[in-house]
């Protein structure tokens, strides 16, 4: 407050600073905030603003996407799962930048038991992080609270119960962590001011700029200041609506009197505001765009494609790093859980059903077949199901070499156009009638065949074999004692064989059926198997079935096939 001669005092703001966390003599935590309450205040924050409320489910909806890579796994004795954790950390490490969990030892202290998320505004830590407290209500002079260990890889014999205090990463921040949005908080903490502020006029139909003069004989400076804290105390801020500007005089029959403050273009004050503050909460979520989280703004059309590449930059640059971070968190606890599979997290998709149609377009164009959505999940089934009836153990072999199988060659040979260019390659002027005969189909497959067999220079339209055509026939040993025989894994420039896109047929292939080796003949067996039984169509081929789709980031385009191929491997049976 100002006082000068005119007798007028002004109500002004008070402005927050970001928090500092502060070590107390007496107490065995370290205070989160001034008067270590900042985590409820961030919570109001997100419970209040509206804009900011938005941003944070939909950003931590992004970053828990469809769960982890193996669903339905239970974390503790209330048959919570981990997917369910996962949903509740995402929420915390965006409010907060921070999450916790307790974690239960076994009895035998060999591994973990349970493991609880704990509501991460719950807890403090101290100032060495050793050891962690837990409230339910830190406002009070002298809180009730229990302390635990803070968690190690190596169990404490002492107790079976300790808590995984995880923060991100910000320079200075030694004990709590400040959300990445500190540097939009006083926007968000302003629009919830607004909403009230205008919420209050509607109802009191009262602007609230206002001077409220005294008309009396003018008070002692210490009168002034207490009449002014009364009066600040009940009538001003966002709930009552308003500033209000006290003065004290001997004017005007000694009556105080209230003079309005007109306000000018209030509507265009309010709209060029709201705007200031949506871009500036947007761009301290570090929002692409605002079309993500159901906002339209001015210069945007709006169009699928812009909304698809709004996704993939905010999915490259902010959702798949946190993706990382928690998977990196969480390892070890899955690893002590004894949970042996590598465990991801399923990136989120937009657009579901509109992308599903465009990439049944790009399939057809490039004829191949691979897992879109659960309507897949059967045939994905059947498929793993009947890979796992053949095949034999590839530690029982010596692989003298590998070569990746010819993309044409799993695109348009099977068992068929196999046997159609081996006739073709004895004799290219056989006739249809004859090779029809031959392989045990009718005429017109056979006229097929050779359509497919020249579009993709396998033959010449003479029917000649060409060199590409000779290649796809190198299916016989080099020696008398070895075999051909293939394998499912990464093409060496995508790096690692698994990622956290891997979808679950390529993740079963390279785990479950890693150290499998199946004949030519086996595989085409299964395409066969599932047209007889009317599992799929009639040119279906699980040479190139494949896991999904992968967007190449080094050409920035999305091809309709995956990171991995099938390898031939000339092998030797050990002995």
């Amino acid at each position: 407050m100002s006082e000068n001669n005119n007798n007028i005092h002004f109500i002004k703001f008070r402005e927050d600073n970001v928090p500092v966390f502060k070590v107390i003599r007496s107490k065995d935590y370290v205070f989160y905030g001034k008067d270590n309450l900042y985590p409820e205040y961030l919570i109001d924050m997100f419970t209040k603003s509206g804009k900011h409320n938005a941003i944070c489910t939909q950003k931590a909806a992004y970053i828990k996407g469809y769960g982890w890579s193996t669903s339905g796994i239970i974390a503790n004795r209330t048959k919570e799962t981990f997917d369910k954790i996962l949903e509740k950390v995402a929420l915390d490490i965006t409010i907060f930048g921070g999450f916790c969990l307790q974690c239960i030892w076994r009895n035998d202290m060999r591994g973990l038991a349970e493991v609880y998320h704990v509501p991460f505004h719950k807890v403090r830590v101290s100032a060495n992080k050793d050891v962690l407290s837990f409230s339910n209500d830190w406002g009070r002079y002298r809180p009730e609270k229990v302390q635990y260990p803070a968690f190690s890889q190596t169990p404490d014999r002492e107790t079976r119960s300790s808590l995984m205090y995880v923060t991100e990463y910000r320079p200075n921040d030694d004990v709590y962590p400040l959300p990445d949005y500190i540097g939009a908080i006083k926007w968000i903490e302003l629009d919830t001011h607004i909403s009230v502020f205008h919420l209050n006029n509607i109802k009191n139909n009262f602007w609230g700029g206002a001077i409220l003069s005294f008309n009396t004989t003018i008070p002692t400076a210490e009168e002034q200041d207490e009449i002014v804290r009364k009066i600040r105390e009940k009538y001003t801020g966002a709930d009552n609506a308003g500033d209000i500007i006290i003065t004290f005089s001997n004017g005007k029959d000694r009556a105080p009197t209230i003079e309005r403050i007109p306000a000018d273009n209030l509507d265009k004050q309010f709209e060029i505001i709201n705007g200031m503050l949506q871009d500036e909460i947007f761009t301290g979520h570090r929002v692409t765009s605002p079309m993500l989280f159901g906002i339209r703004t001015a210069g945007q059309l709006g169009g699928r494609d812009e909304l698809l590449m709004a996704n993939a930059l905010f999915q490259e640059n902010y959702v798949a790093p946190k993706q990382l971070f928690l998977e990196e968190q969480f390892k070890p606890i899955f690893n002590l859980m004894g949970i042996s599979q590598q465990m991801t997290i399923i990136p989120l998709e937009i657009l579901r059903n509109n992308i599903t149609a465009r990439r049944q377009e790009h399939k057809k164009e490039h004829n191949c077949q691979c897992f879109e959505d659960d309507k897949d999940k059967e045939l994905e089934r059947i498929v793993l199901s009947e890979f796992g009836k053949y095949g034999r153990d590839a530690a029982e072999y010596e692989i003298i070499s590998r070569k990746p199988v010819d993309e044409s060659y799993l695109l348009f040979i099977g068992s068929d156009e196999q046997k159609v260019l081996k006739i073709l390659n004895d004799n290219p002027k056989e006739s249809i009638r004859s090779i029809s005969k031959a392989v045990g189909i009718d005429e017109q497959a056979v006229r097929n065949i050779i359509k497919n067999l020249i579009k993709n220079d396998l033959i010449t339209p003479a029917g000649v074999v060409t060199e590409k055509g000779l290649g796809s026939l190198d299916d016989k040993p080099v020696l008398a004692e070895t075999e051909i025989l293939y394998s499912y894994d990464v093409d060496p420039q995508f790096g690692e064989p698994i990622i956290p896109t891997t979808r679950d047929f390529c993740r079963t292939m390279l785990t479950q059926y890693r150290t499998r080796l199946w004949t030519r003949e086996e595989i085409d067996m299964i395409s066969q198997g599932l047209i007889k039984i009317g599992a799929v169509d009639v040119d279906w081929n699980v040479w190139r079935y494949r896991g999904g789709w992968y967007y190449r980031k080094d050409i920035k385009v999305s091809q309709p096939f995956c990171r991995h191929l099938w390898y031939q491997n000339v092998a030797i049976k050990r002995r």
